[in-house]
């Protein structure tokens, strides 16, 4: 967490318990030197935010959409703080989480996370015991009293049509209009492929429904949650889930025929193009050498280049609805010469 939380220690507002502590969510940034290691319990759901904690010798553990069995079994806490993440139901199924793990609840976020907005629907039900301002953020707390229970099946999967999906996810409320687009261009594939931040898994399981020589598909996806309601979407047996960062997956999955990717471009509220950036070249490392990338991306976002280098032939592909957005086939990557050799 950020050094809201030190502060309202040191200003008076805060006292830790002396039993155990829950934190829902990654702290930002990663800042937990005023939780006591030994008997803090982190669930954080993101991959590559998890192993850094992990790394860093915290006891971190994942938890499944609605698995309120498992967050029993974690046991009762003094304490349970709740970092905001972006979207507003995950923020009510956060704050649901931690009233089951305890009566006491503590709630930090940066005025960019949407922290005012939460601070006031909290103030709808319950009275804060201290609101603590500090580096463009909030902190605050107070007594559960099952204050947020009609909130906690929100953190279950949802239907959406014939989709299901969960809180948070990247394109919650059903298939986004890119990867929608991407599905529709894309040929029947053969042998086996692998679908790059695979998210709660629609381009999977079109690519496999009109697919009957697709082998086996590998999906690899950082948020825990979208894996799960992957797993419920994608039954077909050729499919295959990884929880992991896809730009890490070139050390594992190597020798494509196909990769699909419709690539995140945000960490934050602000847009981060070099993520795509990066899973093009996983693309490169993990396709064979005859193996094609299928993309889509906001057209506006500078891929070119990356692609340029990666690639020996680019086509963009037309779609039903590509106004917004570029769809890309790349095929032929590129293979890292030695100093001296010659293409």
């Amino acid at each position: 967490m950020s050094s809201r939380l030190a502060h309202a220690i040191e200003a008076g507002e805060l006292t830790l318990p002396e039993g155990p502590i829950l934190v829902i969510g990654a702290p930002d940034p990663f800042d937990l030197n005023v939780l006591p290691r030994e008997r803090t319990v982190l669930i954080v759901n993101f991959y590559p935010d998890h192993e850094l904690l992990k790394d860093a010798g915290w006891d971190v553990r994942t938890l499944a959409p609605g698995d309120a069995a498992a967050l029993e079994a974690f046991g009762r806490f003094d304490l349970a703080l709740v970092n905001v993440p972006r979207a507003k139901d995950a923020v009510r199924a956060s704050l649901a989480l931690a009233e089951a793990a305890s009566d006491r609840i503590l709630v930090n976020g940066a005025k960019d996370d949407g922290i005012e907005s939460v601070l006031k629907e909290v103030k709808r039900r319950v009275s804060p015991d201290f609101v603590h301002s500090k580096a463009h953020g909030k902190v605050f707390g107070y007594g559960a009293s099952a204050t947020a229970a009609d909130w906690a099946e929100l953190s279950k999967p949802v239907q959406v049509g014939d989709w299901i999906t969960v809180p948070g996810a990247f394109s919650a409320d059903g298939p986004d209009v890119g990867s929608v687009a991407l599905a529709e261009a894309i040929p029947p594939l053969t042998g086996r492929v692998i679908d790059l931040g695979a998210g709660w898994g629609f381009l999977s399981a079109v690519a496999l429904a009109k697919s009957p020589d697709v082998t086996e598909i590998d999906m690899i996806e950082a948020d825990f949650g979208a894996l799960e309601a992957a797993r419920l979407n994608v039954t077909d047996p050729r499919a295959r889930f990884h929880w992991g960062d896809a730009r890490e997956a070139d050390r594992t999955l190597v020798a494509a025929d196909a990769i699909l990717m419709n690539p995140p471009f945000h960490t934050s509220r602000i847009a981060d193009p070099k993520l795509g950036q990066d899973f093009i070249r996983t693309a490169k490392a993990c396709l064979k050498r005859d193996g094609v990338l299928y993309m889509v991306a906001n057209r506006q976002l500078p891929y070119e280049h990356v692609l340029a280098e990666s690639f020996e032939l680019i086509q963009v592909m037309e779609g039903p609805d590509t106004r917004g957005f570029k769809l890309v086939k790349a095929s032929g990557p590129k293979v890292r010469q030695r100093v001296g050799q010659r293409r």
